[in-house]
């Protein structure tokens, strides 16, 4: 389990640190490292030598590096380690964005020790919410459904005809998207994404901005069709309706909202692409001008250089992030505040709190990872 558990963390925690500075940023999927600990937990049980066998050793050793059958706690355990450490810690895009923009070399000391401060701190929260966030039966992690379903499925009641036939058929859907993701990646990449909208009506630009979403910053893939799993994911399956219900009413304020302000030219959204993530002036917007030596912001500098342009769906995008944090806040202090307060009295009973919680924990949880 150590030898497991730590290999996947640092397997995880180097690819997740890469993925995190590409163009198109990729998260090092929990269920992977799921997969790839029962693989590798089960080929050590075969490979080291057992309690059991004649090539086993009675000594600390060959006990630590196969105490027995690779069995449920052991995977957890693992996975647990693995996915933990596939999060890339935020404080390095700081110290990225210091170095790359600004000309700073942090001391490696400095760097070292923020982020463990950053990451205890993290896990210090946990401990602290874990009261509101844990103990309580009501409180309900839909995400983490399909993990335990899948512990259950390689792990208990083997033997009997109703797992075999769940674990077959785990297999069998594992081998079939293999071979067919080979289709939508490599061999037929419209398969990936496309639309009739954009096939009828290839040279305009609207089409595009509204109907488009083939690729990166396209348009906003209006009535869009795909069949590859990738690009449809699995979170309908296991989120709550209400909170699916939440993210459609956004999208469609954002498909009137977004060529509206396009449309009408607001911060002259027109001379940019329709969705981007640049700063945009027409040249390579050079950020130390206007900053003093203690690298605080030179209004005057600001006054004399100019500011950098965004696109108008950058200008949406921040500025709902920043109203999502706020209101995170409020809902959890408007409607849960009680039994927030609850939680870190004493002498809580924690069946006092109400099976509403379980939304409360939803907010929370989300906002700390």
């Amino acid at each position: 389990m150590w030898f497991t558990g730590l290999g996947l963390a640092v397997f995880g925690a180097v690819l997740g640190m890469l993925f995190q500075f590409r163009p198109q940023v990729i998260s090092v999927s929990a269920l992977f490292l799921q997969l790839l600990a029962y693989m590798l937990g089960r080929f050590f049980e075969a490979a080291i030598p057992g309690p059991h066998s004649r090539w086993h050793r009675d000594n600390w050793f060959w006990n630590w590096l196969n105490p027995g059958p690779f069995n449920l706690k052991e995977h957890v355990a693992a996975q647990i380690m693995a996915n933990t450490a596939a999060t890339a810690a935020q404080a390095c895009f700081v110290f990225a964005s210091d170095d790359l923009f600004y000309g700073i070399t942090v001391n490696p000391a400095n760097a070292i020790f923020t982020l463990l401060a950053s990451q205890l701190i993290g896990y210090g929260f946990a401990g602290l919410f874990r009261a509101f966030l844990v103990y309580p039966t009501v409180m309900l992690y839909p995400h983490n459904l399909i993990y335990v379903g899948l512990f259950d499925v390689l792990h208990r009641y083997k033997g009997e005809m109703l797992q075999g036939k769940r674990l077959r058929f785990f297999w069998v859907v594992t081998g079939a998207v293999f071979v067919w993701e080979w289709f939508p990646e490599w061999i037929a990449p419209l398969l990936g994404s496309f639309n009739i909208v954009c096939l009828c009506a290839r040279n305009s630009d609207w089409v595009s901005y509204i109907f488009g979403g083939a690729e990166a910053n396209e348009g906003m893939g209006l009535l869009g069709f795909g069949v590859d799993w990738a690009n449809i994911t699995s979170s309908p399956f296991y989120t709550p309706l209400s909170t699916q219900l939440s993210n459609y009413v956004g999208w469609v304020i954002n498909y009137f909202l977004l060529p509206a302000i396009f449309a009408a030219n607001v911060w002259h959204s027109q001379n940019f692409p329709f969705i981007s993530q640049n700063l945009e002036n027409g040249t390579i917007y050079n950020q130390t001008l206007i900053l003093n030596p203690d690298q605080s912001l030179n209004h005057t500098a600001v006054a004399i250089y100019g500011t950098p342009w965004l696109s108008g769906s950058t200008v949406i995008y921040n500025l709902g992030v920043n109203m999502s944090i706020g209101a995170c806040f409020m809902h959890i202090a408007l409607w849960y505040g009680k039994d927030v307060r609850l939680t870190f009295q004493p002498r809580l009973v924690l069946s006092t709190l109400t099976a509403d919680s379980f939304t409360c924990a939803q907010i929370a949880g989300a906002f700390l990872d």
